[in-house]
């Protein structure tokens, strides 16, 4: 019992360390750009009813910080129960451990997401299975909103492994279900967002990636289970599929969290209980395994403690509530910062603008600048210095940004060494 305690509180410990550190360095922003454009989207799903209920309840720090953290930890939890509830071979405490030992589950505490929230629900639907409630497991699915359909399908597919008769017995509610769900007002039928393959590491900046000392981890476990194979084929075809679907796919990634970690609990638990002829040869290869593992993820806790926005972002931010009746523009990056923190929620990038928006960020052209300002009725520009250092030009004498020192077109308003709010006074 006392190293099953012991486990969870390293998962409490590890999922809250890049909020930790990031507190620490004095920066209280959210973690991320992406949590600030869910924050501000007007749709009708049940993750932003959460999201925005969360903010006028709770407000930003609580919204921000501890709802995904206790979200991912109750799903870590969920989990560990699921696998107790399938009799797995595997220990409670190292189920527990592997867990926050995968670089993605600290992205999911860390950020409040569809991710997160999918992690979540993904874990309570398993658990339900676990307990031979599948009705309840679709219900939870259709919580997802986004791409239920796709996690109801994966479930069935499951649970016909598990269950020979299954289809005879779910089949004519199945079809109603997906009937009913296709007709309901939300994204389900939006096609699924790819992400490119470098995402699925860590190592290399993959935001929700696992580590490669993780895959030399799963690797082993796999060589561990695979004298399974023939008893547990169609569950290994499965789970291989949806974890070479997740390098494109990041919906799925939850699905790759849990059978990763799974597998690499049982790759800790071989690793433990095998035997050497020399103890102290033993003793260092477990000590560089784990610890491996273990700077690997810290390392991923301290990528994104300093992950944009900033502090000085934020209060920079913020003082642009001062000024009245804006249509702001900036780089895409601060579109959805700018439009939280002034609570003027003026966002002018959409599918439809993205190209014309970035030619004007890279324009020479005055003409050109003032023909699409006065298109979208632009009254203020926000240039941040992370803009002139990569973001978006490579320095500060390109494109809009030289065009901004023509004083008879823009009058810088605010000068901070965070911000610059240039106002258009062209005509």
């Amino acid at each position: 019992m006392l190293y099953k305690i012991t486990a969870l509180i390293f998962v409490i410990i590890c999922t809250i360390l890049p909020f930790t550190i990031r507190i620490f360095n004095g920066n209280t922003a959210w973690i991320g750009v992406e949590p600030y454009k869910y924050a501000i989207e007007n749709q009708y799903t049940f993750f932003h009813n959460i999201l925005q209920t969360s903010l006028n309840l709770f407000g930003e720090n609580i919204t921000g910080v501890l709802l995904p953290w206790i979200l991912t930890v109750f799903g870590i939890i969920l989990v560990v129960f699921t696998a107790r509830n399938y009799n797995l071979p595997v220990k409670t405490g190292l189920l527990f451990i592997s867990l926050p030992l995968y670089p993605a589950v600290l992205s999911l505490s860390s950020q409040f997401s569809p991710l997160t929230w999918s992690f979540f629900l993904i874990s309570a639907a398993l658990y339900a299975l676990s307990k031979n409630n599948l009705w309840l497991a679709i219900i939870i699915f259709l919580l997802l909103s986004d791409f239920s359909i796709l996690h109801i399908s994966i479930i069935l597919l499951f649970c016909s492994i598990i269950d020979k008769e299954f289809f005879k017995k779910v089949i004519p509610w199945g079809i109603v279900i997906a009937l009913v769900r296709l007709l309901m007002p939300l994204n389900t039928l939006q096609l699924l967002k790819t992400s490119p393959l470098s995402a699925f590491f860590s190592d290399v900046g993959g935001v929700f990636g696992v580590s490669f000392f993780l895959l030399i981890a799963v690797l082993i476990g796999l060589i561990k289970l695979w004298k399974f194979k023939k008893k547990f084929y169609s569950l290994y075809a499965i789970a291989i599929i949806i974890v070479m679907l997740s390098f494109h796919y990041l919906q799925l990634v939850p699905y790759t969290i849990i059978i990763f970690s799974v597998i690499s609990a049982f790759s800790f638990q071989y690793v433990l209980e095998l035997k050497w002829q020399l103890v102290e040869l033993r003793k260092l290869f477990l000590m560089i395994f784990f610890l491996s593992l273990f700077f690997s993820m810290i390392t991923h806790a301290y990528h994104l403690s300093e992950l944009l926005p900033n502090e000085d972002q934020k209060s920079a931010f913020k003082s642009l509530k001062k000024i009245t009746s804006p249509v702001f523009f900036s780089g895409r990056q601060n579109a959805p910062l700018i439009a939280f923190w002034s609570e003027k929620n003026t966002s002018l990038y959409n599918s439809e603008t993205n190209e014309e928006f970035d030619m004007l960020l890279q324009t020479y052209s005055i003409e050109n600048a003032i023909n699409i300002i006065k298109k979208h009725n632009i009254t203020h520009i926000v240039i941040t210095p992370d803009m002139w250092q990569g973001s978006v030009w490579n320095n500060k004498e390109e494109g809009l940004n030289l065009l901004l020192l023509n004083t008879e077109t823009f009058q810088l308003v605010e000068n901070s060494t965070n911000v610059y709010v240039w106002k258009f006074i062209g005509k």
